[in-house]
Parts: structure tokens; sequence; C-alpha cells
């Protein structure tokens, strides 16, 4: 990333300088090229306008002496008009002889006379005056180029264009330079974000497999348990520390209200309250490191498939409010802060317990006010806007806030939220009946570690396949597509130096019915939005450990299952399928059918009398089994079966005879 970074700048800053070049170049041309234009136009006006008057002199000043001065003015017109390029007015002194002119009569008082030759009293850009003196008669003579004047002006018009072209794209260079910098500044913190998310994915995988072996280390010394669960806790702080800065932070944060009007909602999504509170305890144990007397634990293993429909950004507020209260309460900083998640049927519950000095009864039944506070004095924290904000931002959720405290015991913050449904993505169960082995395929040998001591633990015994590789997982894959049906595949996102990741893989070899993606990334959308475009259930890599898994004995098929209130018609059943050697079951009452639902083969026949006893209706009956996912349904009756139409959700109708001495 250097590397590249310092070419882009060396890239970058070699442009600027050639394209300053190229506009210095550019202006200094046009200057010169300007510059010359005037001089050369302005010596060839001169040279003209000095030869038309020189030259009408040299042969008409006798005639002006002699008086006849309309004549010689007349040639000096005609002189004027040879060239195209000039135009000229004439005026004489002598008013009662004054003669038509064309354009301005110039102050003879301004000018200096001087007998018997043509003066050039004055010039200018285009313009000249003469004075002509013969005799008693005085004639002033102006001449100009309108065409050189419009010549010059287009020069003129020329080389602003030049400047405000060059200033234009000098600036618009400038803006690209920076826009360029800008870029090259944003893709280097997407750089370090990735890197940092990437590290901290990294770490979390070991961490899992840590975390689930100390709860099996019971023959090892406490203090060396403490040493390693400290240390343990340190490595995922780290992580969760690089996992937030990895993230960009765009939500804002609501303001407290403190005048008794709600705190102000933000847009609310369903959140994992685990993940959330693993990482705003870390971040918590990170800005109170320096006080070695201080200890802040948490306990997640109640909490698998927490949900809350929330604003993360409030609930971590109100949760890091909490824990300074309770850090500020404790005397010289010494004290045991927990924070515990659980799920219960209904509800989450977020608790903050400390053994602190714990607040008087007094106190405890007024807190939660705005105003009302304990135990912080000499701090600037005795508002009790903390514990007021959180009251309000709970109840917004539609959840609650209870305070339990004790006086020399410590107190307990309980955040109650309203549990909600786990976002379809999740994956809340690895269900293995009917699997005889499980892949695992991640380039982490630890995960395969944690899946093996899941199995272990449970007592499954399935073939374990651990895989690192993609393309050997590929290979494996198509190798063995007739036992797709009996393999749970474990598949993890990201591959080091791997070209596919673990979504290609499932998608190319058409796996989403026998996967479970398992990985760190689950929070971002785009893996979210393709997982549930596949229909694919993913799996939070840190909840490896806790999922619960499930092997239930494979439903059973059975030839016919009868329901029926009618003795008689059981024990007629029953002996026909002993002699025709069939598998037969049968019950009296629809309620036991339902104890046994869960293991019979939904492919198997049910025959449902239509009058069952307390005057419940076959029909009824028929519907239920049908929604439980049993599809092979038959009602059955003792009168004319084309008196009894079958249902949307029947096969068909038949009477009380078994149904393979039809066939």
């Amino acid at each position: 990333m250097k590397i590249n970074r310092h070419l882009l700048e060396v890239r970058l800053s070699a442009s600027v300088f050639k394209s300053k070049r190229i506009l210095l170049l550019a202006v200094s041309i046009s200057s010169v090229m300007s510059l010359s234009i005037y001089f050369l136009l302005d010596a060839f006006y001169h040279q003209a306008s000095r030869e038309v008057v020189a030259s009408w002199y040299h042969n008409e000043a006798v005639s002006l002496q002699q008086g006849n001065v309309l004549s010689t003015i007349t040639k000096l017109q005609r002189g004027v008009s040879k060239y195209s390029l000039l135009r000229g007015a004439v005026a004489v002194d002598n008013q009662a002889r004054e003669l038509a002119r064309v354009g301005d009569v110039f102050d003879p008082r301004a000018i200096a006379v001087q007998e018997g030759e043509v003066i050039e009293v004055s010039t200018g850009t285009f313009e000249n005056q003469f004075l002509v003196r013969a005799g008693d008669v005085k004639i002033y003579i102006y001449m100009t180029s309108n065409v050189l004047k419009s010549v010059l002006v287009g020069v003129i018009f020329y080389f602003l264009a030049v400047l405000l072209l060059a200033s234009f794209f000098f600036r618009r260079m400038l803006i690209q330079q920076e826009e360029l910098k800008a870029e090259l500044k944003i893709k280097s913190v997407k750089e370090l974000s990735h890197q940092a998310t990437q590290v901290a994915h990294d770490i979390r995988s070991p961490l899992s497999a840590l975390n689930m072996v100390m709860g099996t280390l019971k023959d090892i010394p406490e203090e060396k348990r403490i040493l390693i669960r400290g240390a343990t806790q340190r490595i995922n702080d780290i992580a969760n520390d690089l996992l937030r800065k990895g993230k960009d932070n765009q939500a804002g944060h609501t303001k407290v209200a403190i005048n008794g009007s709600p705190v102000p909602r933000q847009v609310l999504a369903t959140e994992f309250i685990p993940a959330l509170v693993d990482i705003l305890v870390s971040e918590k144990r990170m800005q109170f490191r320096d006080q070695a007397g201080l200890e802040i634990e948490i306990d997640l293993k109640d909490s698998f498939g927490s949900f809350a429909n929330i604003s993360a950004n409030e609930i971590k507020r109100v949760i890091s409010n909490l824990i300074n209260n309770a850090v500020e309460a404790f005397s010289q900083s010494r004290g045991r802060i927990t924070v515990s998640v659980r799920k219960t049927s209904e509800s989450i519950e977020i608790k903050i317990q400390d053994n602190g000095r714990g607040i008087p009864e007094h106190v405890l039944t007024k807190l939660g006010q705005p105003g009302v506070s304990h135990g912080k004095a000499g701090t600037d924290s005795g508002s009790g806007i903390g514990v007021y904000h959180a009251k309000q931002t709970l109840e917004s959720f539609g959840g609650k806030l209870l305070i339990e405290s004790t006086v020399g015991v410590g107190t307990t913050m309980r955040l109650i939220l309203p549990q909600a449904a786990m976002p379809t993505w999740f994956a809340d169960l690895l269900d293995l009946t009917g699997k005889t082995r499980l892949v695992s395929l991640d380039d982490d040998s630890s995960i395969h570690q944690i899946w093996s001591g899941r199995l272990q633990s449970l007592g499954l015994n399935l073939e374990h396949i651990k895989i690192q590789s993609g393309d050997v997982f590929e290979k494996f894959v198509r190798e063995n597509l007739s036992q797709l049906k009996n393999t749970l595949f474990l598949i993890d996102f990201e591959f080091l130096n791997q070209s596919k990741t673990g979504l290609d893989l499932i998608e190319e070899l058409g796996l989403e019915k026998y996967s479970v993606l398992v990985t760190s990334r689950y929070e971002e959308e785009s893996i979210k939005l393709r997982g549930k475009k596949l229909n694919l259930k993913i799996l939070p890599k840190s909840l490896a450990g806790f999922i619960p898994i499930e092997q239930r004995a494979p439903r059973k098929f059975y030839d016919a299952i009868l329901i029926d209130d009618d003795n008689l018609v059981h024990l007629t059943w029953q002996m026909s399928a002993r002699e025709n050697k069939k598998e037969f079951l049968s019950f009296f009452e629809y309620n036991d059918f339902l104890k046994q639902a869960p293991i019979l083969d939904f492919a198997s026949p049910v025959f449902v009398d239509v009058h069952l006893s307390n005057s419940v209706s076959g029909i009824d009956v028929a519907e239920k089994i049908h929604a439980m996912g049993f599809r092979n349904i038959y009602l059955a009756t003792g009168y004319e079966v084309e008196d009894l139409a079958p249902c949307a959700y029947t096969k068909g109708v038949t009477g009380k005879d078994p149904i393979w001495l039809k066939a």
C-alpha cells in the first residue's frame, strides 16, 4: 500500500508540474504573438499615414499657397482612399473657407505651428495628427484606421481569452489534484480499515476456540485460569477495537431530553445484541485500562439468538453511561462490573451488575428522575441524566429499566428489551438429523477444532472432514455428489490468498440446501443480501461454540396410519397388516397422533375417520395434519364413499377396509 501510494504521489506531482509548464508556455506564446501583432500593425499604420500626407504635400504645396484648398484636399482624400485601412479628417482654420470634413475636428490651439512644412504633432494607437501650413492657410489632418483598431481589439480579446482559458484549466487542474489527493486518502483509509477488519476477524477465530476451551479448564489452578481469562479478554478487546475502527460511523447521536419530553427516536433496526454489547464492553475496558483495580467482565453464554428492534447508537450510549456510573461510584476506582446478556422466552435482559457501595432505599425510589443521582460526589456526573436517559430510551423501544441495589453489596441495572424475530439469514440451529458427516471449510484450523469439540461433547458419531482450501473442497464435492443429502457443510466466507469466496463455492456447486455460511463478516449487507438470495443461513463465527446442535431420530415411514375411534376397525387393520407384512400404526384420538407426529415420515399415508369421538370432525383433523406437513391424507368413512366429496387438503375418500386390500 505504501509503495502504491508513493507512486501515485510521484505521478500526481509530475502531472501537475507538466501542466504548469504547458500553461506557462501557452500564456507566453500568446503574449509574444499579441505584442508582435500590435507593434507590426502600429508600425505599418504610422508608415502608411506618413507616406500619404508627405506625398500629398509634396505635390500640392504650390496649390495650397495659391489658395486652391478645395482641390488639394480632394486629392488628399483620394490619396487616403488608396489605403483601404486608413480613414482621415481635415479641418481648415479659416472659418470663412471651412470645408466639409469627416470625423473629429481638433483644437488648433493644442498644436504647435511651424511654417512651410508638414509637422506630425501627436501620435497614438493607430492615430496621427498632422499640421500643414502654406501661406495663410492652416490645414489640420487627422488620420486613423478603424480596421486596425478592430484587429487590435481582436488581439486583446484573444490574449484575454487565452488568459481566461489558462486560468480555467489551471484551476480545474488544481481541483483535480485535490480530488486525486482526496481519493488517494479515501483509498488509503479504506485499505487500512479493511486490514483492521481482517485482522479482527482473524483474531476472533482462535478466540472462539479459546473461549470454548476455557469452560473445560477445571484442573488448572485458579490463578492460572484468571491469567488465561485476562489475556483472552485483552485479545478480544483489541479485536473489537480494530473492528470498530474499521467501520464507518455514519449514524449521529440523539440528544438527551431533560425536560420530560420523550427521547427522539432514530430509525430502528433489528440488532444482534450480544455482538453489540461485546464490542461496547471492549471499548470500556480500553477506556479504563489505566485503573488497575477495576474489572469489567462479560457473560454471553445465555444470549444466543438475541435480537431486538432498537437504535444501536442509543442503546450503546445507555449501556456506556450506566457502566460509567458504576465506575464513578466505586471508592478509589476499585471493583468489579459484570455485563451479561440473557435471552428469555419473550424478552432480552442486559444486566449491568457491580459490587460497589450500593444505593439507599430513599434514593432508589427516585432514581431515574432528572437531577436525581447518588454515590458520585466530587465528580462531574452527578446530574442523574444518565439513568433518566436510559429509562426514557428503553421505554421508547418498548422496554424498561429495573434497578436493584443493596447498600454495601452493590447495584444491578436490568435493561429489558422486547425480543424481535430472528432475521431470516440467521442460523439458529444446526440440524444434523439424517446426516452422516460434517464438512467444515475454513483456512483457520482452530475453527475445525471447535466443530470437532462440539461433536465430541454431544456424543455425536459423525464423520468430520476438515478442509482448508477452496480448490480441495471443490474437488471433494464433485467427487461426492451422490452423498450431498447426507452431509452438512459449514463454510467460511473468505480464504486468504484464494480467489473464490465461500459464497462463490456454495453458489457454483449448488450447496445452498446443505450449507451454513460461518463468517465473522455476517454484518456486511452485501453478504446478507447475497445469502438471502440463495436462501442460505449465516452463523456469526464467534457463536460457533454456542449454536444449538440437534440430531433427531429419522422419521419412520408407515404403510398406513389410522386415526379412528372404533376398536373393531383397529383390530381389523392390525391383523391385516401382520398378514400382509405392512408397517402399520393406529390412534384412537387426534391428540395421541400429535405426540408421535415428530417421528413420523410425512410421506406415510394417513387415514382419518370422518366422525371421531366427542363430536370431533375428521375433516378438521385432516386440515391440521396437512398444515403439519403430511400430504398423503385420506378421509375414511363407513357410509357410501360417493356421498362424501374430497377436500383440497386430502388425496381422496375411502372406506374402512385396509388400503392394501384394494390394491
